[in-house]
């Protein structure tokens, strides 16, 4: 291979690898901005129009995917969003990526569980192929899987030499 040959795969690699942690970042971010309460999922603006979304196993139109982010929000009053494991492989001779990670939603409820408001989680492991075309990334088809989790509620245990009749007010005087 001569110097021009390896500078050329050198570069083509280097671009690769740009164009990975681009379209990785560019993931990342606009699955975050799904769940901010403040505004609605621009679902049609991250997907293609003929993109294919399965979600738990079933088959989702854009217009179903916007209705399925729009319904977790019920009662929620913040959202955060935290990414555990995130993998972007680069396909060979196009401009798209392979997205592979998860995160979990975490949304604090209106109303309060002992003193504190209630949470539910939401484990989300997706696999997302991301294009560029004309500078802009959209995302072709994406795989989706769902777990649904509430935190633990640890109540503090009644101490040790009370009575149940004291602490419910039953025992007589």
């Amino acid at each position: 291979m001569s110097s021009t040959q390896a500078t050329a795969v050198a570069g083509t690699t280097d671009d690769n690898l740009n164009l990975s942690k681009q379209l990785q970042e560019w993931t990342q971010t606009s699955f975050t901005d799904l769940y901010k309460l403040d505004q609605d999922p621009q679902t049609q603006t991250l997907f293609t129009p003929d993109a294919q979304i399965n979600v738990n196993g079933e088959v989702f139109s854009l217009e179903k995917y916007d209705e399925h982010i729009k319904a977790q929000r019920g009662g929620a009053t913040r959202v955060d969003i935290l990414w555990e494991g995130v993998l972007a492989n680069p396909e060979d001779e196009s401009r798209s990526v392979l997205f592979k990670g998860s995160y979990t939603i975490t949304r604090s409820l209106r109303f309060r569980l002992r003193a504190a408001p209630m949470q539910t989680l939401t484990h989300v492991v997706l696999e997302a192929r991301v294009v560029e075309v004309d500078s802009n990334q959209k995302i072709v088809s994406l795989l989706q899987t769902e777990t649904y989790d509430r935190p633990p509620v640890h109540l503090a245990p009644v101490p040790a030499g009370i009575s149940q009749g004291e602490v419910d007010g039953t025992q007589g005087s």
